[in-house]
Formats: C-alpha cells, sequence, structure tokens
C-alpha cells in the first residue's frame, strides 16, 4: 500500500476505467452515504458544498493523470530511439520511479491538513469531520500527484526544447508529413493544452475553496494566523503565478522544437535529394523537387495545434484566480485597519 502512495505511477500504468472505474464510484458514493449520515448527527459547515467540490477536483485529477500516463508513454514509445531525446526520457524515468512524486504529494496534503486544522478555531473532532478529512487528504494528494506531473511534463518539454542535439530520423519517411504533423509531437502539444486546461480548473477549485473556508463565519478562521499566510503564499505562487509562466514557456518552448524539426527536415531532404541525384536532367528535376519541398517546410505552421477556445479559457481562470488573490489581499489589508 505504502509503496503504491509514495509511488503513483506503479497503479497509474495499470488502473483503467474498465476494471476499476465502477469500484472507484462505488467508494465515492458509499464515502458519500456514510458522511452524510454522520453528517445528520454530528454537522459539518457546508458539508454538502464541501463534498461536492472536492469530488469534481478528486475525478478531474484521476482523469488528467491516466490520461497524462497514457500519453506521455505514447511519446516516449515514439521517440525512444530518437536523437534529441535521449536527455528527457532518461531524466523522466529515472524521477518518475523515485518515490519523491509520492513524498511530494503526502507532503503538501499534510501541509494543507494539519494547516487548516489549526487556522479554524470552532471545529470540533467529530466522525463527520474525520471523514471529511480523510476525503480531503485523498483529493489534495492526487491533485498534487497531478501537478507533478504538470510540472513534469514542463520539464520533458524545456529538455527537448534546450537539447543542443540535433534531431535525427524525425520520421522515417521525411517528405510524408510537414514539421507540425509528427505524431509525437503533436500528441506532446495536444498534451501541454489538456493539462493547461485541467489544472487551471483544478487550481480554481482549490483557490474557491480555501477562499470560501477562510471568509465563511462557520470555520471561524484566524487570518492573523501565521499558518494562513504560509498556505495562501502556497497558492499563489504554486497556482496564481505558476500556471501562467509555465504555459507561455510551453508554448515558447514548442515552437523551439519545431524550428528544430524544420532544420532537420531541410536537412534530410538535401541529403535524400542528393543521394538520388543522377544526371543533369534528373539534378535539375530535384532542384526544383527540392525548392518545392524546402518552401512548403519553410511556410509551415510554427505550431502544431491551434487552441484558440482553450487558450482563452485558460487565460480566463488565469485572470479569475489573480483576482480571488487580490480580493484576498484587499480583504486582508481592511480587517488589519479595522
Amino acid at each position: 500500500m505504502m509503496k503504491s502512495i509514495l509511488k503513483p505511477y506503479r497503479w497509474l500504468d495499470k488502473w483503467s476505467f474498465r476494471k476499476h472505474g465502477v469500484l472507484s464510484i462505488a467508494s465515492i458514493v458509499i464515502l458519500f452515504i456514510i458522511s452524510a449520515l454522520f453528517n445528520a448527527r454530528w454537522e459539518f459547515p457546508h458539508f454538502y458544498l464541501f463534498f461536492s467540490t472536492f469530488t469534481i477536483a478528486l475525478v478531474v485529477a484521476v482523469i488528467s493523470e491516466l490520461n497524462y500516463t497514457t500519453r506521455i508513454n505514447k511519446i516516449r514509445a515514439l521517440t525512444v530511439d530518437k536523437q534529441g531525446f535521449f536527455k528527457a526520457n532518461t531524466k523522466f524515468l529515472r524521477f518518475e520511479h523515485t518515490n519523491w512524486v509520492g513524498i511530494i504529494a503526502l507532503s503538501v496534503a499534510l501541509i494543507f491538513l494539519v494547516g487548516g486544522l489549526l487556522l479554524s478555531g470552532t471545529l470540533k473532532v467529530t466522525p463527520t469531520l474525520i471523514l471529511c478529512l480523510i476525503y480531503f487528504s485523498i483529493t489534495v494528494y492526487l491533485c498534487i500527484v497531478g501537478y507533478v506531473q504538470y510540472i513534469m511534463l514542463f520539464a520533458y518539454v524545456l529538455r527537448i526544447g534546450l537539447d543542443k542535439t540535433r534531431f535525427m530520423d524525425v520520421s522515417r519517411v521525411v517528405l510524408d508529413k510537414l514539421p507540425t504533423e509528427i505524431d509525437w509531437l503533436r500528441l506532446l502539444t495536444s498534451l501541454t493544452h489538456f493539462y493547461r486546461t485541467i489544472f487551471f480548473t483544478v487550481g480554481m477549485f482549490f483557490i474557491f475553496a480555501f477562499w470560501f473556508y477562510c471568509n465563511t463565519p462557520a470555520y471561524s478562521v484566524s487570518i492573523n494566523h501565521w499558518v494562513y499566510f504560509i498556505l495562501w503564499g502556497i497558492i499563489v505562487i504554486a497556482i496564481v503565478i505558476t500556471f501562467p509562466v509555465v504555459s507561455l514557456i510551453e508554448f515558447y518552448q514548442i515552437k523551439r522544437i519545431v524550428k528544430k524539426v524544420k532544420t532537420t527536415y531541410l536537412q534530410e531532404v538535401r541529403e535524400t535529394l542528393s543521394k538520388h541525384s543522377r544526371g543533369a536532367s534528373i539534378s535539375f528535376e530535384n532542384s526544383i523537387i527540392n525548392q518545392i519541398f524546402t518552401a512548403s517546410i519553410l511556410t509551415s505552421p510554427d505550431y502544431p495545434i491551434k487552441n484558440t477556445i482553450g487558450i482563452a479559457y485558460a487565460a480566463l481562470l488565469a485572470l479569475l484566480n489573480l483576482a480571488g488573490s487580490i480580493d484576498t489581499l484587499f480583504i486582508l489589508g481592511e480587517r488589519f485597519i479595522s
């Protein structure tokens, strides 16, 4: 059990909706029913809002993690024997098989669990509270596993973009596809889009949950407590600041990768055509073909996938998260002044 917690990829690689989906949904339903029955006897403030919010965050996190695991494995399979990917693939595998992913997730879950309890002066220890804390801890743990994946994906893209090794054999048949049509590049780009959308959403849920917890009279949270500033600081740095910065860097790094692929294509086109050059007439024909393919490569898109709606959605959530942070600062200022 502890091995699976410390190394979540042990079960993420094996987990599937067909085999485990029904059991997982049943577990959530059973936990909800038990908690609701306990809540009828030992009331937890805003129980149903709490449970529904964290259920959505939990389900979204698990879906994203499974999607990530499947896609990144496909990308690695497509690039395992290609130059320019060795460092990225080996570093990814090395980190993935350490205990650090689980340790980071458990540590953050523990920090927010203990911190949240320290902030509230009215919550009494009841069976309902214990079940809610268990559910909260599981949700935070799974979300942080996904967050670590988000950062690992960023590091993976960054490593490929910064690698000085020239790509080789990016396509078995060099003239079959334009640079932005390569399978691994489109998969990698779509994965960055997917994770950006998912974790901007999850981040918004956590900001809302923490804001609601700290500003609802039922919890009597002390915003003068030093723990409050630590927890809010973690949220601002990890979500409000990191998400937009990572998204922008990923965008420019993928464009950089496309540029490297284009350079490789142009070199491979020249090498391929030069090998088949025979006689003056053929050489002239090859020269024309060379110019055509060179022009098509140079004028091809600099980014594999257009995702205007996804970008607009992420930008909107980034603004909402920033607005929530600014609103919190104003509330802090008003309380301190008063």
